[in-house]
Formats: structure tokens, sequence, C-alpha cells
């Protein structure tokens, strides 16, 4: 999603993500609840788009873009502001764009 004041909502789910509001996108990532099959108290949806999730960020950091994987949101705003029926269920954000410079986090 490239629609900046959804962009802008999105980063008020959190107040950790405030800085959301600058990034050029944002994907989004759900899960249809009525197409899942559920065993052993787990809903295979959600790893469904745990793992598609993961190749879509692995294969952007192979083409130099940035993303960051994000649980730490308010799934009903995200669904309201975005109009997400409520079979449909937000399992993760994850924003989309170059990086604006290498930080090293940890040096060993």
């Amino acid at each position: 999603m490239k629609d900046k004041k959804k962009i802008e909502d999105l980063s008020k789910t959190s107040l950790i993500n405030r800085w959301l509001k600058n990034v050029p996108i944002i994907i989004v990532a759900c899960g249809d609840t009525r197409q899942s099959s559920s065993r052993n108290d787990i809903n295979y949806f959600i790893l469904d788009v745990f793992i598609t999730l993961e190749h879509l960020i692995l294969a952007a950091t192979d083409k130099g873009l940035g993303t960051c994987w994000i649980a730490g949101f308010d799934g009903k705003k995200v669904k309201e502001i975005l109009k997400i029926p409520e079979h449909i269920q937000v399992v993760a954000l994850t924003p989309l764009g170059y990086p604006a410079g290498k930080k090293v986090l940890l040096k060993i």
C-alpha cells in the first residue's frame, strides 16, 4: 500500500510504530480464516502468511530493499483503517523501501 494518509494512520496503531509514517510502502500480510485448516490448536493460515512474508523479506533484501517484520500493532485499528473484512486476519506488517544507510547495531 502506497497511500500516504493510510500509512500515516497505520503508524498510529502502536506507539512504537510512529516511525512508519516515513516509509514509502507498507505491506499488510493477512490470512483468510475461512480458507484455512486447523490441527492441534494451530491455525495454518498464520503459518502460511509467516512463510510467505519471510520469503518476501528475503527476496526484497536480495534486491537491496529494506524491510522489517512488525507484529506490534492494533489489529482492529489496522482492519478499520484498511476496511479489511471480519474473516481476514492481519498477521504482520512490513515496510518496504531503500535503506537510508547501513547502520551496525552490534559488532562481534
